[in-house]
């Protein structure tokens, strides 16, 4: 696989250190909001203080059928852990469904608590048959409780519970008994809770679970603010709501619809419980459990071919394909495209800013007029905010964050060329990776014509990552003098150099250590770049290199991707390692263990690092890596889920493999994608299935979501024109810090907020 990038003949690598300076202007403010609660998103946010709550009205239905007598129940999203307990909002005598399914919720029933995010149940009743279903379960998302109104409806169904339950999936939990017997008694068993700290991305999930399906009609797909989604799944949401009112609509726990569905879901005991374990274990059962979708299916049209439960939905870049994603604390994601946009859209996906130019300082040496993106390539967010984009036009651009989900940023992006006369470098210099340390300290890597000082000759620095060496906790502490070490990781290797008996390259790891000063210094060449691992021949500065491990596998291969879990071990994806097989290009992790405590010497490399790898997951020629708030790594595959598939259009061209950190494969053999639907009218066959088309970035945000850019464009089903995108997968990981500086600067990186 080829890497799309500007590339220079003979270059050689530089890792420069800038730091965090404050942006010059601000955008206007775009606010969001949804149909039920979900002004929350917005810089207004929920009240601060218990109100009173509006009169609410609404209706329950098993599929297209009203239920009649079940218990509703409005629950304020509990926030003393993950998964702990809400507080139930109803008392007294429980409210129930009319004849018709229908319900009134009067004014003053109920008050919001401060700052809380509400979601409302319906348990028992019944679907139409002869008696209640106390296995039925279903809920919708709300939003904000101060921001409901007496205009607000409520439909409550099995779309509305997928919805609801796929996209707050890692805040839920259960007892293992039915809702029906806790509506009113107490702590529910099926719950939904946050962390005090991670209030903001329950409100993200809420906003994200109104994109996937309208709560105040209760049809999939819904919409966010502007319309700027693309391909919400909703054939596949389809699938997993017929799946559930194959149980809803039934006699109950002993129908034999609900004994298949809670057998193969962990032994649920109601609806939302089965729900809950789909979406946390999307590869699990997958046959077994579709298989109920035919026996009933009040929701058309649905998958022609089920891969997995997860749920995907697109927005997009415009005509731009898009190329890199990092997250802010809100959630909000800054888009790098590889061409000459850049993104913010808020956390469902909204556009919010799209700053065309950014202005160089007149010490650049090209002026100070305004400069159009070149080549957008990567992108970092430090602890402020603010975005760091590497621009292959040869320069580091800030542009000013966000204050809030989907609130105020920076109108003019202000930028800092690598061209500076100080840095010692030619204005033939590229930008290629990013990131930013804890002390808000901007490192890049870079291809440049002119060799500098501690770089070896290696080429296509695209992957650079930031350690946790800066904790004092870490073994490393004192050989990085409390600072975090830096990795650029170089695909071509030292000189581009093949491996015998493959056609892959070895690939380098350059590591530096990082300078533990605040912000504010002057820019500053990085220092001595100490080499990890590259290939011993003349274009390497030494013959030290990392050892093949007991598997017979290279630290690196054809490498890309590369992060940092919380234990502080280095993850690397290969696209073409070398084992005992080298018939063909294999796909691999590497998961290094770096102890530096007995010093550091080239020489002694192997005894400082360890290392295995992980394969299988459906990788196919993966590129990029982000671990979860679990440290588990999820990676984007460029091709479909294997080469003599990758052209069979009913497979999306692109996919995600997830692994545990112990490397189990969370993702099947094909990857993660979802469903597919095949509409035949006539002649003319129209394939449905996800967006991700050459994925290259991907990132994981404060609700579990996972952010994927896709490099090419793709034509949306019922579209005559390809339009840019980025994938969201909703709620499948854990929710994890962001950005990535703040959790390295608190030692919190890639754990639950």
């Amino acid at each position: 696989m080829t890497q799309t990038k500007k590339q220079a003949a003979s270059a050689c690598d530089l890792l420069r250190k800038l730091t965090v300076t404050s942006a010059l202007a601000v955008l206007a403010v775009f606010q969001t909001g949804c149909s039920a609660g979900f002004g929350g998103l917005s810089s207004a946010g929920p009240q601060s203080g218990s109100s009173n709550g509006v009169a609410l009205s609404g209706i329950a239905k098993g599929g297209q059928p009203p239920v009649s007598g079940a218990t509703i129940q409005l629950y304020a999203v509990g926030t003393s852990g993950y998964g702990s307990a809400a507080t139930p909002l109803l008392s007294g005598t429980p409210v129930t469904t009319n004849a018709d399914g229908g319900f009134t919720l009067p004014a003053g029933s109920y008050t919001c608590p401060a700052n809380s995010y509400v979601y409302m149940t319906a348990s028992s009743g019944n679907p139409g048959l002869s008696a209640n279903n106390t296995a039925l379960a279903l809920m919708v998302a709300l939003g904000s409780c101060s921001n409901l109104s007496s205009s607000t409806f409520v439909s409550i169904n099995e779309l509305t519970t997928v919805a609801a339950v796929w996209s707050m999936a890692q805040f839920g939990s259960s007892t293992g008994a039915a809702l029906s017997t806790s509506a009113y008694t107490g702590v529910p068993t099926d719950t939904f809770g946050t962390s005090a700290t991670n209030i903001q991305g329950v409100a993200n999930a809420m906003a994200v679970a109104n994109v996937l399906v309208n709560s105040a009609t209760g049809t999939s797909p819904g919409t966010n603010t502007t319309g700027n989604q693309l391909n919400v799944e909703y054939w596949h949401i389809n699938t997993l709501a017929d799946i559930l009112a194959a149980c809803v609509n039934s006699a109950g726990a002993a129908s034999a619809s609900c004994g298949t569905l809670f057998s193969n879901t962990g032994n649920s005991t109601d609806t939302i419980q089965s729900a809950l374990y789909m979406a946390k274990n999307p590869s699990s059962n997958v046959s077994n459990i579709t298989a109920l979708e035919s026996a009933y299916a009040p929701f058309v049209p649905v998958d022609t071919t089920t891969n997995d439960f997860t749920i995907g939905l697109s927005f997009g870049t415009g005509t731009t394909a898009s190329r890199w994603i990092a997250i802010d604390q809100f959630g909000n994601a800054w888009v790098a495209t590889g061409s000459t946009n850049v993104f913010e859209l808020d956390p469902s996906g909204n556009q919010i800013a799209t700053p065309t130019s950014y202005t160089l300082p007149a010490t650049s040496g090209i002026g100070t007029t305004a400069t159009n993106w070149k080549d957008s390539y990567e992108v970092a967010v430090d602890t402020a905010n603010n975005a760091w984009f590497a621009d292959q036009g040869s320069a580091v651009v800030e542009v000013t964050g966000s204050t809030s989900a989907g609130g105020a940023n920076g109108a003019t992006a202000t930028g800092t060329a690598s061209t500076y006369t100080n840095a010692g470098v030619t204005s033939t210099a590229t930008v290629d990776g990013i990131g930013v340390d804890g002390n808000n300290n901007v490192w890049y890597a870079g291809s440049y014509s002119t060799v500098v000082q501690g770089s070896a000759t290696t080429s296509s620095p695209f992957g650079l990552a930031i350690d946790l060496s800066n904790n004092p906790a870490s073994p490393n502490y004192t050989l990085s003098g409390g600072a975090s070490f830096v990795y650029a990781l170089n695909s071509g290797g030292c000189s581009g150099k093949s491996i015998a008996g493959s056609t892959g390259t070895e690939g380098s790891l350059d590591m530096i250590y990082s300078v533990a000063t605040t912000s504010g210094t002057t820019t500053n060449p990085a220092g001595s770049a100490t080499p990890v691992n590259y290939v011993a021949d003349v274009g390497c500065a030494t013959t030290s290199k990392v050892n093949l491990n007991s598997q017979n596998y290279n630290l690196t291969s054809t490498p890309y991707g590369i992060a940092f879990d919380n234990s502080n071990n280095l993850w690397i994806v290969n696209q073409n390692y070398v084992s005992a097989d080298t018939s063909s290009a294999k796909y691999s992790l590497t998961k290094a263990t770096i102890n530096y405590s007995s010093g550091f010497t080239a020489a002694n490399i192997n005894n400082a690092l360890s290392f295995v790898n992980y394969s299988g997951g459906g990788l196919a020629a993966p590129f990029y890596i982000a671990m979860d708030g679990a440290s588990a790594a999820w990676v984007a595959n460029s091709t479909g889920a294997t080469a003599a598939t990758a052209t069979n259009s009913a497979i999306p061209q692109g996919t995600v493999s997830a692994f545990t950190n112990t490397g189990t494969a969370l993702s099947p053999t094909t990857g993660f994608f979802g469903g597919v639907y095949n509409s035949v009218k006539g002649t003319v066959t129209t394939t449905y299935k996800r967006a991700i088309t050459s994925a290259r970035g991907v990132a994981v945000d404060p609700s579990g979501n996972v952010w994927v850019a896709n490099t090419a464009t793709f034509v949306m089903p019922g579209a005559t024109t390809a339009s840019g995108s980025v994938t969201m997968i909703v709620g499948a990981a854990t929710p994890t810090v962001t950005p990535l500086a703040k959790g390295i600067a608190a030692y919190t990186l890639a754990s639950k907020p």
